[in-house]
């Protein structure tokens, strides 16, 4: 009788490990092929709800309400990676490859493709989508990257790889980049010159930590910061040489004639010329932009008198009032038109019925390329005037 006990449970224990039960690895279902790796640390993850109280209508008729557009099967564009949307039309894909991604919607009267933009490796990106036969529309996007930003400042050291894929160290920490990392830095420089002379050279970073790294998201390089590529003796010159001077506070009073403005910044007098640069969050301005009641960070040579001829002029903080133009990616877009709101190079954009669409808001999408004009708000928001797409 023992014997049969001890004969029963072997067979046992070999039927659960045939049929996937105890704890022993799951090998790969064809040899070659290696376990996919888990979502938590490959690809992003689309959390999506397939709206059922609004569908898309073809392009530019805008949204109407209707029944909910059958919708069975949800796929990222260019890969295998399918899923299917429950009852409630809610779906999730992970392990989503970084880069631009696509969406294809198919299902009885359904085939319809959706770019969502770029993703990053690690993201979690939130969308409420509506469906009508071959069109879709995002009506909400959101996009959470993993973990929390970190500033890192210092000195680029070590830069290896491309201006897509790249990797470098500041401080001993090691931070890597790709081609969505957003680049700022002189701002007649294009993206591939600032990264030609970023190394050596001081920069500011947000960053993420992942798989042992920090990821940049945005890299801001100061070109013109001069930074010795290996230590130096200290010397005591017999005069001072160095007038490089930067202030920053709030614009109080602006006099003369463009470009030769004399403003006053934190008590200073700031002289500015024709060669002054003028930016704002990276952006390229000109001095006609300059209103009473910014903040205002200055980077110029000290004179003799205190006063500062001024080489950059960086735009911190905008005065609430004041004429606003930018130009950049729409992200984050939410709400229904002509009521929406997005996000553009930091700043957060909101239209109103009066705002100027061109072409229509219909056609607004994250990761539209737009020239936004408006009024900043005291909360540091805009509201828009017009919205256009090259």
């Amino acid at each position: 009788m023992r014997s049969l006990r001890l004969l029963l449970a072997f067979v046992t224990s070999v039927a659960l490990v045939a049929c996937g039960g105890g704890s022993s690895p799951t090998e790969p279902t064809s040899p070659g092929v290696a376990p996919t790796a888990s979502p938590s640390t490959a690809g992003a993850t689309i959390n999506g709800q397939v709206s059922s109280s609004a569908t898309a209508s073809p392009a530019g008729a805008g949204l109407a309400s209707s029944r909910a557009t059958p919708v069975t099967t949800i796929g990222l564009v260019g890969t295998s990676l399918t899923t299917t949307a429950d009852g409630s039309g809610r779906f999730t894909l992970t392990g989503v490859p970084a880069g631009a991604a696509q969406l294809h919607f198919s299902g009885p009267g359904t085939d319809a493709t959706l770019p969502v933009g770029e993703v990053r490796s690690g993201d979690t990106v939130t969308l409420t989508v509506a469906v009508n036969g071959t069109a879709a529309t995002v009506l909400s996007d959101s996009r959470t990257p993993m973990g929390a930003a970190t500033p890192i400042n210092g000195v680029v050291r070590n830069l290896t790889g491309s201006v897509d894929q790249f990797e470098f160290t500041i401080d001993g920490q090691r931070i890597r980049g790709d081609k969505v990392t957003e680049f700022y830095g002189h701002p007649t420089m294009t993206r591939a010159r600032v990264f030609e002379e970023m190394n050596d050279t001081r920069a500011e970073v947000k960053a993420w930590p992942r798989d042992g790294y920090w990821y940049a998201e945005r890299l801001h390089v100061n070109v013109d910061d001069d930074v010795p590529t290996t230590p130096t003796t200290p010397t005591t010159p017999t005069t001072p040489q160095d007038s490089s001077a930067s202030i920053e506070g709030t614009l109080t009073t602006i006099g003369g004639t463009r470009p030769s403005l004399v403003l006053t910044i934190a008590g200073t007098t700031v002289r500015t010329s024709a060669s002054t640069e003028v930016q704002r969050r990276g952006d390229v301005q000109d001095l006609s932009v300059l209103q009473v009641g910014m903040t205002i960070h200055v980077v110029g040579d000290r004179k003799a008198d205190g006063s500062i001829d001024a080489r950059r002029l960086q735009i911190k903080d905008d005065a609430a009032g004041a004429a606003f133009e930018v130009e950049g990616s729409v992200g984050g877009l939410k709400g229904t038109c002509p009521t929406v709101t997005f996000g553009i190079n930091g700043f957060t954009v909101g239209t109103t019925a009066s705002t100027t669409f061109a072409p229509a808001c219909s056609e607004l999408k994250s990761g539209s390329k737009v020239t936004v004009k408006g009024i900043t708000q005291a909360d540091g928001s805009v509201r828009a005037t017009s919205v256009t797409r090259p």
